[in-house]
């Protein structure tokens, strides 16, 4: 571990703002709830009283600004190329904020609880408490108002929906816009042209929470090169690897705890995160090297709930021994890791 930083408050969220001038990025911003999540009793009043902020920081976790308080925990941010940035609350509120953190505006729309985002760089789709996937139109002239959210209702709105993964190189060759999109029962659905095209019930041999999602290109987890394939995190512990039709699905990973964060490295290798805390990095040849989380006598477990690897423009290509990156300037082993009880770890994968 290179850093540990606590910004005053359980942490959600750690993402690199878009600065195409600066490689690697300057500038991140956290998302946070502000309370005392390792101590207090997690009830859902607790939860609904407690506001959010948004930080920036910059490398050395030098504070740079801070959001007035949001209604409530920040569960994602999308920050845009136009120096905008989209902030999702626990409570359903969508709102917009300026370059320097304070608020624009809230958006018109209804919602029980917006919560995993993804930006194509022209909707941004998030997906809902209600059973449902949402897409914004934010190039439609009037971004902030309702009418031109379009709803697309997956599962039965009583279903929590968390994780969601655009297939963006899917639309270059087949000319679909695809999306997949995971919930609190195990349900796994495909939707194109926003329609929803198929759906599993569950994931793995038995049902449990779908908690990620991720796309890995050219070289997928079976040690084979082939198509991309689909890695989907279980509440289980469970990695599942699955085609593109959802129709071949291997088990490539399995842990004590259940899987809350995933990041793909390299062609090689995936950071992992879990529920009780625990990082740890899995190669391709079945070696992993665990960081173990050293703050396991908090009365909550130290959740990770976000892994933002550090990339520039190249992945770390050479393998040490048990398949971790060797020791390396470059900056694509550098790991940002968003503990749920208010640390932000930053890693060197070696």
């Amino acid at each position: 571990m290179i850093s540990e930083f606590e910004p005053g408050g359980a942490l959600y969220q750690v993402i690199p703002e878009v600065d195409r001038t600066r490689d690697p990025p300057e500038t991140f911003l956290l998302g946070l709830g502000l309370w005392d999540r390792a101590n207090v009793k997690h009830t859902k009043e607790e939860k609904d009283r407690t506001k959010g902020q948004v930080v920036r920081i910059d490398r050395e976790n030098r504070v740079l600004a801070r959001s007035p308080e949001l209604s409530n925990i920040v569960y994602q941010l999308q920050p845009t190329s136009e120096g905008r940035i989209f902030v999702g609350c626990r409570n359903g509120d969508l709102m917009y904020l300026n370059p320097d953190l304070s608020i624009r505006r809230k958006i018109n729309f209804q919602s029980k609880g917006l919560y995993f985002w993804t930006y194509n760089g022209c909707d941004l789709v998030a997906t809902m408490r209600e059973g449902a996937v949402v897409f914004f139109s934010l190039f439609s002239g009037r971004w902030e108002d309702s009418d031109y959210a379009h709803v697309v209702q997956v599962v039965d709105p009583s279903i929590r929906m968390w994780p969601v993964l655009h297939d963006s190189s899917l639309c270059f060759h087949t000319g679909h816009d695809r999306y997949l999109a995971g919930s609190y029962r195990g349900h796994l659905v495909v939707i194109e042209d926003r329609k929803v095209v198929k759906v599993l019930d569950r994931v793995g041999e038995k049902r449990s929470a779908t908690w990620t999602l991720d796309l890995v290109n050219n070289r997928d987890f079976l040690g084979e090169w082939s198509s991309a394939r689909y890695l989907v995190g279980t509440a289980r512990g469970e990695i599942w690897s699955f085609d593109r039709e959802l129709e071949d699905r291997v088990l490539v990973f399995q842990n004590e705890s259940a899987i809350t964060a995933t990041a793909p490295l390299n062609n090689m290798q995936i950071a992992i995160g879990d529920l009780k805390g625990d990082l740890h990095v899995w190669s391709l040849d079945g070696t992993i090297f665990h960081y173990p989380n050293p703050k396991q006598e908090q009365t909550h477990s130290n959740t990770i709930w976000w892994i933002a690897p550090e990339y520039s423009g190249h992945f770390p290509e050479d393998l040490g021994p048990k398949g971790r990156l060797q020791p390396d300037t470059r900056p694509g082993g550098i790991l940002r890791v968003a503990y749920s009880n208010g640390q932000l770890r930053t890693f060197r994968a070696t």
